[in-house]
């Protein structure tokens, strides 16, 4: 199995207007609340595909994986989610089409909800 590592500040996958509405309107605690499973299917993609991702400086998209692995995510967590989901679907390097599904079905949630 291969293994990616996402180095999220050196990617410069381009964050769109649609895109940011996106991940502004997952603050919404009720949004992220019907969103979680969807984010937890991606974290368990990633695992899977032992993905990982290099911090941006201030970011800790490392202990949100944690926290989903310990089953202590929170509603505050899913906008940083959806926008790892943002970065895994544009990623060139990532092969594994159930990473890359994972990501397009939880965008496509939240932009449904």
């Amino acid at each position: 199995m291969m293994k990616w590592v996402i180095k999220m500040f050196e990617n410069n996958v381009p964050i769109d207007e649609n895109s940011k509405k996106i991940i502004e309107k997952c603050e919404d605690p009720e949004i992220a609340s019907e969103g979680m499973g969807a984010c937890q299917m991606l974290i368990e993609e990633m695992d899977r595909g032992d993905v990982q991702l290099k911090d941006e400086p201030g970011k800790s998209y490392m202990s949100i994986s944690n926290k989903m692995k310990s089953q202590s995510m929170e509603k505050r967590d899913v906008p940083n989610i959806v926008r790892i989901a943002f970065y895994v679907r544009s990623a060139d390097d990532i092969s594994d089409e159930s990473i890359k599904n994972a990501a397009r079905k939880l965008i496509s949630a939240m932009e449904e909800l």
